[in-house]
């Protein structure tokens, strides 16, 4: 436990798969941390992204004494969720704030400029000048979009995997990881638990993370799909700058989201894409979680930090 006199703040981010809250003090440091469910309203009932980030932010303050001051957050606005940050940070301010802000803040830049990637479960683009004028691509959801995202990546890998099966498709690792991760040993019981019984988007996308341990194995398909994933990732990072960017000018790239945790399978790729059209951005992955970055906006906030 800390100093109850130190103040503290929290950040919140609500995703896909998972919902992360944070907790710094007023130099910066992470002194806690907090995980819940799902918390993203398009495809979770109310009640679910409720109790989510309600489980998030409960497990966070578990760890620490004295009260939260300002907190940042990346949620839904919902009334359940209003009213329980009211009650359990009754001593707070709080901010409402978009995933770009948190992405730019999670790689340490306070004034919104450049190009954040946003890579979770979902995908989207958005790039801001320094004078605020902004332009925003995807984010259309897994049916319609979410291109380069861990669950397009997912799917990808699911089709190549029951393609192998079939015989369909070139042999791949995928094949063996997919019975595994999905408790299934028989072929026709693997495809009704995936088509029939309808698994969750969330769950669906936590096969993204078998893909890359087969790509980092040197399986063919799965290293083509992180590349494929890559230039489609860097393909529209590129069309929002192009709105707003000249090719020689300088800009940071950030890049956010659990997508680039695959590391040097995704990002070298992406960044040589990018550098096609910008050779001067600069590409950059987070420096820490988007929670933690909204933590930071509320700490700089709370010190009137110009450019926030």
């Amino acid at each position: 436990m800390m100093n109850a006199s130190e103040h503290l703040f929290l950040g919140i981010d609500g995703g896909g798969t998972k919902t992360a809250s944070v907790i710094i003090d007023s130099h910066g440091r992470r002194v806690a941390e907090g995980m819940g469910g799902p918390s993203n309203s398009f495809h979770n009932p109310i009640e679910i992204v409720v109790q989510s980030v309600q489980d998030s932010v409960q497990s966070a303050l578990a760890q620490v004494e004295g009260p939260v001051i300002r907190a940042g957050c990346v949620a839904p606005r919902f009334e359940g969720i209003v009213d329980y940050l009211s009650n359990a940070l009754s001593a707070a301010e709080f901010d409402w704030i978009g995933e770009r802000r948190a992405g730019f803040a999670a790689a340490g830049i306070e004034r919104e400029m450049g190009v954040v990637i946003i890579a979770g479960t979902g995908s989207s683009f958005h790039a801001v000048r320094a004078d605020g004028t902004s332009k925003s691509a995807g984010g259309w959801g897994s049916l319609l979009g979410d291109e380069g995202s861990a669950f397009d990546i997912a799917v990808q890998a699911i089709k190549k995997g029951l393609r192998a099966i079939d015989g369909r498709g070139p042999a791949t690792a995928l094949s063996g990881r997919l019975q595994s991760f999905f408790a299934q040993n028989d072929d026709h019981a693997f495809v009704h638990a995936t088509t029939i019984a309808r698994l969750p988007r969330n769950h669906i996308a936590r096969f993204a993370a078998e893909a890359v341990q087969a790509a980092r194995e040197g399986d063919e398909a799965a290293m083509r799909i992180y590349e494929d994933a890559a230039r489609s990732l860097g393909s529209d990072a590129a069309f929002v700058a192009r709105a707003l960017f000249d090719p020689g000018d300088e800009f940071p790239v950030v890049l956010a989201g659990g997508v680039f945790e695959a590391g040097d399978l995704i990002v070298p790729v992406l960044a040589e894409t990018v550098h096609a059209e910008f050779p001067r951005a600069d590409v950059m992955r987070t420096q820490v979680s988007p929670a933690e970055g909204a933590a930071r906006i509320a700490l700089w906030r709370f010190e009137g930090r110009d450019g926030v």
